[in-house]
């Protein structure tokens, strides 16, 4: 069996804790705060109901649909990811031999909100300055900021840029070559600058207007902030100054975004501007920022000789090799052998200082003047090539062609600068769409779950309810398990079983039939009849027909089907996971066979060993962890039997499966529900949160009641 671990990400996660929620009321606990460190935090969250964060094929092309709008055995989960926002390196092993570790942008976070009150002086009010990041590193000025008095703000990391408050856009002057401006809720707004040299210090002052931060203040008026961080491109993350240089009052404490930084290295096409935004690509929706190094003229093989003067002043986490179009042009023979050798180039370049390399197709050009047949032709020979060689390297590609082009050789009218090669604005703007939903993609940390085997795929479903046609039941056949089952059905008619359970079933009856087809013969009206695993009646669930029900009446879990579905983790570094993680899973057996919840791939160690009659151990290599079931410790103390958690774990109903003391800091991947033959989950898993022991008991008896809420189980 193999998995994948090609990453994509649907929608921006931010990261760390909500202390102003009340841990008390499940309804606002916030899961994020099992992970009080963001990307620092050791563990994970994988959440079936998240949709967003599910694709049906480990690539993360197709996203999972809606459970109730197709079969669910049409709807397959290939890649699920982690929403923690835990710092986990990821690994890419399929073409290239990559480094242990990717290391991804960190971020610091402040205690409070402020009001930055300016003085009474003529000059600079900066009220907010922060540390100084490490010497001759590139960093990203991030700011919550919010208008008051003042409805201007002003950033500065090297260069500055004025942001409007008030209309939620950036100003005229800008002195950097990346920036950003995101509205957020409550009025407030997330600016962020990347500067264009190396610099020292960042500061956020008020501005009386635009391209107005030196002015008369009136000891009155300011703005508000929060949440200010200076972000290294990559390494590691910085302190802020705590005590900020205006008055202060401390409001909440709130989570801390992830960003994650990259360079533009190319030619003409990746010229800086300090003018045109559209060729940087910033975090104002991905919290990402991309920046543009190229030269005009260079060839693929001029822009890997700057390739170690570029990144030296970056350090970034992920690099994009935009190129070749001057190899083409200047050209009096095939360029193309040469041109794919340089690729190679790049790409150790980028693995041998751990930057993860992102490739391009090469632009339409037809109506430049250095356009030629001949031209064209090795263009669509390399063109060619490099989607064939960035699928079997597993790496992402732009396509640029298909971007600017409508018959992949000339650039549409609407993307034209004006002399058939170079974009405008609007091109630049659509390749930087395509860039932010690509690399979003790929360049995020966590432990992310993936099967690269299409029918060892889990599915994702919301289905309770074993009956279709249900609003008006008539007559039929439905594979059961040998576990308790529950009917409930209105209206004056009868129903009559036969096959697996032979009877007259009455609404509200328990039973346990055998394996194999149950017919059902109706007599009558009979109405909303339900038929489910386990002893409890839940609320009715509407099915038409099996692409056809309510899901919104019922958990949306991931399906495991007992024979092969399993989800695995990329290889991750040890020590990644700590000797001090506790972990909570939502779990339905439905059926009486053995599992294995969680595991190494190589089988070398496991927790969470449910096997019947079986007096090992339940975990095994994961440390002494104990164990409790729907909030009740088994007994056992730190070597639970596997007997002992098969019958904690009753066949039919949701439980809440929980470990307490795991030692995974020698786990170097994670695998769930797919162990072997024999331990093949038949059932359902749905959040998965594995996090520090040394998260507050009150965070963890809110996650437990969070889940059982969600789930269905009553806990003591």
């Amino acid at each position: 069996m193999s998995y994948g671990v090609a990453l994509r990400n649907g929608v921006p996660f931010t990261l760390g804790t909500i202390a102003a929620l009340c841990v008390n009321a499940t309804t606002q606990w916030n899961p994020l705060r099992l992970w009080p460190d963001g990307i620092s935090s050791p563990g994970m969250w994988i959440s079936p109901r998240a949709l967003t964060s599910e694709w049906q094929d480990y690539t993360g092309t197709t996203p999972v649909a809606t459970p109730g709008t197709v079969a669910d055995s049409s709807n397959p989960v290939g890649l699920i990811l982690d929403r923690s926002g835990s710092g986990v390196a990821t690994v890419y092993t399929d073409y290239v031999v990559v480094p242990a570790s990717w290391i991804f942008l960190g971020a610091s976070y402040n205690s409070g909100t402020y009001f930055l009150k300016e003085d009474a002086s003529t000059g600079w009010h900066i009220s907010y300055p922060t540390n100084a990041i490490t010497s001759g590193a590139r960093g990203i000025l991030v700011a919550e900021v919010k208008p008051s008095t003042r409805t201007w703000a002003l950033l500065n990391l090297g260069g500055y840029v004025y942001f409007n408050l008030g209309s939620g856009v950036v100003g005229t002057f800008v002195n950097t070559v990346g920036y950003g401006i995101k509205a957020l809720a409550d009025g407030w707004f997330e600016v962020s600058i990347a500067p264009s040299i190396t610099a020292a210090n960042g500061w956020v002052a008020n501005a009386s207007g635009d391209s107005a931060g030196n002015y008369q203040g009136d000891n009155i008026s300011g703005i508000y902030a929060r949440n200010v961080r200076q972000n290294l491109f990559r390494h590691g993350k910085t302190t802020v100054n705590a005590s900020p240089g205006a008055s202060a009052s401390t409001i909440t404490r709130l989570p801390t975004p992830k960003y994650r930084g990259g360079l533009l290295m190319g030619d003409s096409f990746a010229v800086p501007s300090t003018t045109d935004a559209t060729k940087t690509v910033n975090n104002t929706s991905t919290n990402m920022m991309m920046v543009p190094v190229g030269t005009g003229g260079r060839t693929l093989t001029q822009i890997n000789a700057a390739f170690t003067t570029d990144v030296s002043s970056f350090d970034p986490s992920f690099a994009v090799l935009q190129g070749g179009i001057n190899d083409i042009n200047l050209a009096g023979s095939d360029p193309v052998a040469t041109m794919q050798a340089q690729v190679n180039v790049f790409i150790n370049n980028c693995v041998a200082v751990n930057i993860f390399p992102v490739l391009t197709k090469l632009p339409p050009d037809k109506n430049y003047t250095a356009w030629s047949s001949t031209r064209q032709a090795w263009m669509d020979a390399y063109n060619s090539w490099i989607t064939t060689f960035a699928e079997t390297a597993n790496l992402p590609l732009i396509d640029l062609s298909s971007i600017l082009s409508t018959d992949g050789q000339t650039l549409r009218a609407e993307y034209d600068s004006g002399d058939g090669l170079h974009p405008n604005a609007a091109g630049y703007a659509a390749i930087g769409a395509v860039l932010v939903a690509t690399l979003d993609s790929v360049i995020l940390t966590g432990i992310h779950l993936s099967q690269a085997t299409p029918t060892s795929r889990p599915v994702a479903s919301a289905r309770a309810n074993l009956l279709v046609s249900t609003a008006t039941l008539s007559t039929q056949n439905v594979t059961v398990a040998a576990i308790p089952h529950t009917i409930s059905f209105g209206g004056a008619g009868t129903v009559t079983a036969s096959g697996a359970h032979v009877g007259a079933l009455t609404n509200g009856q328990t039973f346990t039939p055998t394996a194999g087809t149950l017919t059902l013969t109706v007599a009558g009206s009979v109405t909303t009849a339900q038929l489910e695993r386990g002893s409890v009646v839940t609320p009715y669930q509407r099915v038409n027909t099996a692409s056809d029900y309510d899901a919104s009446v019922a958990p949306t879990y991931t399906k495991y089907d007992g024979i092969d579905d399993a989800l695995a983790s990329a290889p991750f570094a040890a020590g990644t996971l700590t000797s001090g993680m506790d972990c909570m899973i939502a779990v339905r057996r439905d059926s009486a066979g053995n599992a294995i919840f969680a595991y190494r791939p190589d089988h070398s160690a496991f927790f969470a060993a449910a096997e019947s009659g079986s007096p090992a151990t339940a975990n095994a290599n994961a440390g002494s962890a104990s164990i409790f079931v729907d909030g009740v410790q088994l007994t056992g103390g730190t070597s639970v039997t596997r007997d002992t958690l098969y019958t904690a774990l009753s066949v039919g109903p949701w439980h809440i499966l929980e470990l307490r003391g795991l030692n995974l800091s020698a786990w170097p991947s994670l695998g769930i529900a797919g162990f072997g033959a024999g331990y093949h989950l038949n059932g359902a898993i749905g959040d998965i949160m594995l996090y520090p022991s040394t998260d507050s008991t009150a965070d963890k008896d809110a996650a437990r009641q969070w889940l059982a809420d969600y789930y269905g189980v009553t806990l003591p």
